[in-house]
């Protein structure tokens, strides 16, 4: 019987008690390793050695395919025996150097990221979004989401016949020449659908339009200059110019 008092005696000594430990408002007043417990005889800091558990992270984005304007949900399920302090998502656009805090909605950790608000040195490339929880006692756990693959490309429109490089309007508006007899004057929209076709001459028009302060000028491989309206309206029969055009149109002002 006196071994079993001395064992448990020494049991106390070595576990402490809530007297032993220091007092506390949050966890933050604790040292690292320690969390602020709420027990009967006050907020005491005590020992967690126990990280957090990401059991899932998953990003989506609002676009198909993800734009580089778009804006990236990322979902976290996180759980921690203890003390869940906090959770922050970074993406690998600036080697993880920004990070958001995530929020707890319901039983997920959510947050909305502007992916305009990162650098992003390429056309396309995946982007990966990782996840950092942190407890009470500063523990840590991290986990990544499967890699969205992020581009710059805004839509693709096939005229069906080979077209001249783009000219572009104040208002996202894009205009090309097409190698056909008619219609060659088109303007595709900043949603990627045709807003217009116009048929300027009868022949093929190759050089990139021009898009001046009052009108678009179009060169044909006929010998004129066309131009026409913002609205792709012709105006007149065009200027001739004695041979084939067919490289680009430069202003002067």
């Amino acid at each position: 019987m006196r071994h079993a008092v001395i064992l448990v005696a020494l049991l106390a000594l070595s576990c402490g008690s809530v007297n032993d430990r220091g007092a506390c408002s949050t966890s933050s007043d604790c040292p690292s390793g320690q969390y602020c417990a709420r027990s009967a005889d006050g907020n005491v800091c005590w020992a967690d050695a126990v990280a957090p558990v990401v059991s899932s992270v998953v990003a989506s984005c609002s676009t198909t395919p993800c734009q580089r304007d778009g804006v990236l949900r990322v979902e976290a399920a996180i759980s921690d025996d203890k003390e869940l302090a906090g959770v922050e998502v970074a993406l690998d656009l600036d080697d993880g150097t920004r990070k958001v805090a995530l929020a707890r909605a319901g039983a997920l950790w959510v947050a909305d990221l502007s992916l305009r608000d990162w650098p992003f040195e390429a056309f396309s490339r995946a982007v990966v979004a990782s996840v950092v929880a942190r407890d009470g006692a500063r523990n840590e756990t991290s986990g990544a989401a499967a890699a969205m693959e992020m581009t710059r490309l805004r839509w693709v429109y096939d005229a069906g016949v080979p077209m001249s490089a783009p000219a572009v309007m104040t208002d996202g508006t894009v205009v090309v020449g097409s190698a056909t007899t008619t219609e060659q004057l088109l303007a595709i929209g900043a949603t990627g659908l045709k807003a217009w076709s116009r048929t300027v001459g009868n022949a093929f028009i190759t050089a990139t339009p021009s898009v001046a302060e009052t009108a678009i000028w179009a060169a044909s491989s006929d010998g004129r200059l066309y131009p026409a309206t913002h609205e792709g309206i012709p105006v007149g029969s065009g200027c001739p110019t004695g041979e084939a055009l067919h490289g680009g149109i430069a202003q002067i002002r």
